[in-house]
């Protein structure tokens, strides 16, 4: 079977599985729908742009179509939970008065120490914008030691603590607009500091993590849709758009800088191209490159935080990674999907193994009978679907991203234990 063949194959199944969710929940607007819908996207994107792609940039002539097969089968393992979740009919978050007052008076204390470095990030922007060669400068200096932080040294203390809890801001921002009275301060607090990520992102020349929070907002949306009032849905719709489109702005812009300097630029493989397969690379590399891999990394791509702790490794960057994965025989720095990843690091029934055990932890966590679900097991759902809409690579991976996610996940715990730890007869929490 040749590669077109096995592509089209893929998007067909893709398609199916989009298709058969649709009819089965009668095409009620949820993460399942849109999940599946945003694979099928990417798979066609992979479609179009393989023809293009194959010889310029990698050799795609031994796409084949197990891999796929592979590919969808961990997309469905993954998505189980959020699928789950779907399937229940909850009617609110239950959240307490305390637990309430803890997200209100922490949003707060984020949004003042994030004033300061979003002015920063905001003054700097329009100038990157149209300065192509400083927003490309910017992306070499990170991939080396000289790397300078765009920010002042208090900027870059204040902002430090606001990224730290940047998984929490789609989840909080959408709980706060399904609530009877919207307190504004805060729900314009927590755009700003979404908008002073993006920002930071798109001066400091990187488009991952502009892709990922977009995506991520996105998906949050659809996560907590059914709990937020219908008229504030449609003003969503209205304003969100407009807001979103700066994330799509500053997109293109890193883009256009990072593919005038690319040496595959020709006639043929033009920006909307390089733009396509950003999207859509990752299962052709899998395909193509990772399905042959024989030997694995040992974890370093999905668990390099607490192998580090272990001291287990010895270089715990991105640059660290990029090495174990050559070690392996296959470029470091390009995609391979998020399975792509743990299939590097467990081998082809490890990867496998590690999504079971996530899926069934994640769906342990968040499996209720109430027809309220808490707040924390809504983010759980958030913080998987957030690996799923990022299919070009795991969004976990790096030891910033798992140190922050780390975080989160004590703030969910401390929230969770919110008014019922007592210590004797005194109440601590």
């Amino acid at each position: 079977m040749n590669p077109l063949e096995s592509l089209i194959i893929y998007d067909a199944l893709l398609l199916l599985c989009f298709v058969a969710w649709g009819i089965y929940m009668h095409w009620k607007i949820d993460a399942t729908l849109y999940i599946s819908f945003f694979l099928f996207v990417c798979g066609v994107i992979s479609t179009v742009y393989y023809p293009f792609a194959d010889g310029v940039q990698y050799d795609y002539s031994v796409i084949r179509l197990v891999p796929f097969l592979y590919l969808v089968m961990c997309y469905i393992i993954t998505a189980y939970p959020i699928m789950r979740y779907d399937m229940c009919d909850y009617k609110a978050m239950s959240v307490s008065e305390k637990q309430n007052m803890l997200i209100e008076y922490f949003c707060i204390f984020l949004i003042l120490v994030s004033i300061e470095p979003a002015l920063e990030i905001f003054y700097k922007v329009p100038s990157m914008i149209g300065n192509e060669s400083a927003i490309d400068d910017m992306y070499e200096a990170r991939l080396v030691t000289e790397y300078i932080e765009p920010l002042s040294g208090l900027g870059r203390k204040f902002f430090r603590i606001t990224t730290t809890f940047q998984y929490l801001y789609p989840v909080f921002l959408f709980y706060f607009l399904s609530k009877p009275k919207i307190k504004i301060f805060i729900v314009l607090g927590i755009l700003m500091m979404i908008g002073a990520t993006w920002g930071h992102q798109l001066i400091a020349g990187g488009r991952s993590g502009l892709v990922q929070s977009f995506l991520y907002l996105l998906v949050c949306y659809f996560v907590m849709f059914r709990f937020i009032p219908r008229n504030i849905n449609r003003k969503i719709l209205i304003y969100g758009g407009a807001f979103l489109s700066l994330g799509v702005i500053g997109f293109a812009a890193v883009t256009m800088a990072r593919f005038n300097q690319n040496e595959y630029v020709s006639e043929d493989f033009t920006v909307w191209l390089w733009m396509g397969l950003y999207a859509g690379e990752g299962n052709l590399n899998f395909s193509s490159m990772m399905w042959d891999v024989v030997r694995d990394t040992g974890g370093i791509g999905s668990l390099v935080l607490p192998m580090d702790f272990l001291g287990l490794v010895k270089d715990n960057t991105v640059a660290g990674n990029w090495a174990a994965m050559d070690k392996l025989g296959v470029p470091g720095n390009i995609f391979y999907t998020y399975v792509g990843v743990l299939y590097a690091d467990f081998g082809r029934i490890g990867a496998v193994v590690f999504l079971v055990i996530l899926a069934s932890v994640v769906r342990c966590a968040t499996k209720t009978q109430a027809r309220e679900i808490s707040l924390t097991k809504v983010a759980f759902i958030c913080l998987l679907a957030k690996i799923l809409v990022l299919p070009t690579f795991y969004t976990y991976a790096s030891y910033m991203n798992q140190l922050n996610l780390l975080m989160v996940l004590i703030f969910l715990g401390i929230y969770s234990l919110r008014g019922r730890v007592y210590i004797g007869n005194r109440l601590i929490f």
